[in-house]
């Protein structure tokens, strides 16, 4: 069984924290993303195309949120349809397991309509909007990098709460300790890791 990994490209922070995650799973895992790879990560790595070079000159023009149902889909852009087409190519070819998506509504929908399952990294706050919403609803899984209890105000609905893995904070120290794998992601997961998150170490 091998695992994809999409990886968000604002911050280096998200390339940290999935290059912990990619480390603990004793699954394959291939990661798509922007630039090279991580420091350190552990399998394959698909340098996606920029959807935002050439940039987008006047947004509003470009619709990039198509009528606002969604975070960022310029028309006509190279970079994006490059970028998209990549990812699809992928999943055609490798037929994964499942995709985590580590922040992109757009990547999450474009798996689950090619029929691939995805696990959807959530985020701390009122992510009830209808495009957050999109993603969660149609994710196998949230992972929420905090504990059981830290959002219980974040107004979530129900069903998000079953299916969210509340797995404590995620250090992207453990990258770099060579330490044993966690368990790999599954319903049949029992044992949970926490990981101290130093200051500084987020983008």
């Amino acid at each position: 069984m091998r695992i994809a990994y999409y990886v968000h490209h604002q911050g280096q922070g998200h390339r940290r924290r999935a290059t912990a995650v990619a480390r603990a799973l004793t699954a394959p895992v291939t990661g798509l993303g922007s630039g090279p790879a991580p420091e350190g990560w552990p399998g394959e790595w698909v340098e996606l195309a920029r959807d935002d070079d050439p940039a987008v000159e006047d947004p509003a023009l470009a619709d990039v949120t198509a009528g606002e149902t969604l975070h960022w889909v310029p028309r006509h852009h190279p970079g994006l349809l490059r970028r998209q087409w990549q990812i699809v190519d992928r999943l055609v070819h490798e037929r994964p397991a499942l995709l985590v998506v580590d922040v992109s509504v757009e990547v999450a929908l474009l798996a689950r309509l090619c029929g691939i399952p995805v696990v959807v990294g959530a985020m701390p706050g009122d992510r009830t909007d209808s495009v957050h919403a999109l993603a969660y609803d149609a994710a196998e899984a949230l992972l929420a990098p905090w504990p059981y209890a830290a959002h219980l105000d974040a107004g979530w609905h129900a069903d998000w709460w079953e299916k969210a893995w509340h797995v404590g904070g995620i250090s992207a120290l453990v990258a770099s300790t060579g330490r044993p794998a966690a368990p790999s992601f599954g319903a049949g997961m029992t044992r949970l890791r926490g990981l101290v998150v130093p200051r500084g170490t987020v983008g």
